[in-house]
């Protein structure tokens, strides 16, 4: 990773490969990471740059591709936060009343 002003302003060349289950990330040649599986911040933060991870599986659009806007991204996966929440209260209901039901029987 760069770490001096000199450093920084030099063009450095980023790699990603991708072997069967193995993948590394390159810096200038040389081997900076590597593991069965990468993810994009964690090669974008060995090259200085913070950046947000987002992960929900109701953002894809209907046509199987994510939204133009990321405020689109965003409330999607708030919705789908409102939605699971929901559906752990009602889950704790039923299960609830099941267990008044068979104690009833």
């Amino acid at each position: 990773m760069p770490d001096t002003k000199r450093d920084r302003e030099k063009k450095h060349e980023y790699v990603y490969v991708s072997c069967e289950d193995w993948s590394g990330f390159y810096i200038d040649g040389e081997l900076a990471r590597e593991n069965h599986r990468l993810d994009i911040q964690d090669c974008l933060k060995l090259v200085g740059i913070e950046c947000e991870y987002l992960y929900g599986d109701y953002a894809i659009n209907s046509d199987g591709r994510l939204p133009c806007d990321l405020t689109d991204v965003r409330e999607a996966l708030a919705e789908q936060v409102r939605l699971d929440k929901e559906l752990e209260a009602a889950e704790g209901r039923v299960a609830e009343l099941k267990m008044r039901l068979k104690r009833d029987t």
